[in-house]
């Protein structure tokens, strides 16, 4: 059996408590500031999210404003003649262009019935359009639903729900009408013209989403995360990262096998958040705020991504610095008990050598043991020294008895001496 001695004992007794409170402490407060860390990050990311989506839909809704006060003026002009129509709204119309330059089109349209009591179809409606895709305001009108042809679905949903809207986004090529430009991602915000109850007509702006990639930009300036904007069909709007723009979600598996329970959300106007495994097998934090605008019954949302390691980066940091500063003060408490035991068990060590050399009956030949503290050590190292001192003088009074030295006087005298 291996002998092991009383400072080793002490030492390692000292240094495992101290082991085990370290680590019950170092590890309490690191798992503590981690889900603190990490509750604040993802405070962090929804608010941040919140704040784009505000921003987002404070735009669109001044923009529909500007759509609305265009939507009142039927009754100034229902009883104008067609040519008095075009030489006032065509002027207003451009006005407006010159002032909204991120506008690409202003344009609204009546129901030829409503202009005319004498039109007798159901369907048809002239369309009055300023737009600057020649790179100059072009002003024109245009027919449309006439000689029974179809109507738009999108004028017929609006006719039908009577609300405002922000149409999905759609690729509009210039070509089609003779321009050399290339395809624009664009989108719409319709206002319906109700008049007596009924709808008669539209007004509405066209303008190209590239807009609102420059907000997601400018606001996403935190590392590692993604910021995205996308409509209520899924069709991935603007992007701060380098995501295909135009694409619906529904193909580009960004959200693996979440992507149809996030559509769904976005389409109810959901405010939400979760975290969820992606299609590269790593935890991300997802947060998803909508975008509202006027009475329109359709949403888009404001989405910020991150990968969950890269929100706990500081937090895992902070855990490192501390399980390294709680090595090193155990590496120092180990040193600071050894160097406070030593002197400690000196005196021991030397008390428990006199007491063996004692009672195999070596009285002459014991070290004197230091006794100048007055700490419990000091005092029994001076009693061991008294005890050597007398069994020294028992033993030499003994040796002169039996050589016949009777008259040699005991050394002691004291009450209890028996």
């Amino acid at each position: 059996m291996i002998k092991v001695g009383i400072r080793f004992r002490l030492t390692a007794s000292i240094i495992v408590a101290v082991v085990i409170i370290t680590t019950i402490m170092v590890g309490y407060f690191s798992i503590h500031n981690r889900r603190t860390d990490k509750k604040n990050a993802f405070d962090l990311i929804d608010n941040t999210c919140g704040k784009i989506s505000s921003e987002i839909s404070g735009q669109l809704n001044i923009d529909l404003g500007r759509v609305r006060s265009l939507s009142t003026v039927y009754e100034a002009y229902q009883s104008l003649t067609p040519a008095d129509i075009d030489s006032r709204l065509f002027p207003v119309l451009t006005k407006s262009m010159q002032d909204n330059p991120h506008f690409l089109a202003y344009w609204i349209s009546f129901e030829l019935s409503a202009l005319d009591p004498a039109y007798q179809n159901t369907s048809g409606r002239k369309t009055w359009i300023v737009d600057r895709l020649s790179g100059t305001l072009e002003q024109r009108y245009e027919y449309r639903g006439m000689n029974n042809q179809p109507e738009s679905p999108q004028y017929l949903d609006i006719k039908k729900s009577r609300c405002e809207t922000l149409m999905d986004p759609y690729l509009y090529k210039p070509k089609d009408y003779g321009l050399k430009l290339d395809q624009i991602l664009e989108t719409t915000l319709g206002v319906p013209i109700i008049h007596k109850d009924k709808v008669i007509g539209l007004a509405g702006i066209d303008f190209s989403v590239r807009d609102f990639e420059t907000i997601i930009k400018q606001k996403t300036t935190q590392p590692g995360l993604k910021t995205l904007l996308i409509s209520s069909n899924g069709t991935l709007v603007a992007s701060s990262g380098n995501d295909t723009i135009g694409k619906n979600l529904a193909d580009s598996n960004i959200f693996g096998e979440s992507t149809q329970r996030i559509l769904d959300q976005i389409v109810k106007g959901d405010k939400f958040s979760n975290l969820t495994i992606f299609p590269d097998g790593l935890d991300y934090y997802f947060s998803f705020n909508p975008v509202r605008i006027g009475t329109s019954d359709k949403t888009w949302a404001v989405c910020i991504v991150t990968p969950v390691a890269e929100v706990l980066k500081d937090a895992n940091t902070i855990f490192k610095v501390s399980l390294f500063i709680g090595l090193l003060g155990m590496v120092f408490m180990g040193i600071l008990v050894y160097f406070l035991i030593t002197p400690m068990i000196k005196p021991v060590k030397q008390t428990t050598n006199a007491l063996d050399s004692l009672s195999q009956g070596h009285f002459g030949n014991i070290q004197k043991l230091e006794s100048h503290s007055r700490h419990e050590l000091g005092i029994m190292g001076g009693s061991v020294n008294r005890i050597q001192d007398r069994f020294k003088a028992i033993a030499e009074f003994a040796q002169n008895i039996g050589k016949g030295h009777i008259d040699t006087v005991y050394p002691f005298d004291t009450e209890n001496d028996m």
